[in-house]
């Protein structure tokens, strides 16, 4: 009949791909094995790098090149410049974290227009040290 029984001590045949390629390869001897790696966009890794990191997307464009770059090169070469772009992304997510927490403190601000004010010539309106604490009133 069209099944196929197994014998005390035999393993049914498979009949699946993996099986048929394994017997294809095992039937020519000069066929080497080759691991295909899905396609991947760069501009769709970025994005999920972004999103992950929660990042500008200016920021991954100008990594855009380096991942272009890594997923035209090889295996290892690949995974070295991609764990480096993701650190970046991770390093970047943590900086933009801390500015978004309110990175800048008291002296981080009054530094900032110490420096303003010497390099531009500068002066800081009285309205401005009060701008972090409310909006300016209308006169």
């Amino acid at each position: 009949m069209g099944g196929s029984v197994a014998s005390p001590g035999h393993a049914p045949s498979l009949r699946t791909r993996a099986a048929r390629e394994e017997r294809a390869r095992a039937s020519d001897p000069g066929r080497t094995c080759e691991v295909r790696f899905p396609r991947v966009d760069a501009r769709r890794l970025i994005a999920r790098l972004t999103s992950r990191y929660q990042v500008s997307l200016d920021f991954g464009r100008r990594l855009e090149p380096l991942v272009v770059k890594a997923l035209q090169s090889g295996p290892e070469k690949r995974r070295l410049l991609l764990e480096m772009v993701e650190r970046s992304f991770e390093e970047e997510g943590r900086r933009a974290q801390r500015e978004r927490r309110g990175g800048n403190s008291e002296d981080d601000w009054q530094a900032l227009t110490t420096v303003a004010g010497l390099l531009h010539g500068w002066n800081p309106p009285s309205w401005f040290e009060r701008w972090e604490d409310e909006p300016p009133r209308a006169l």
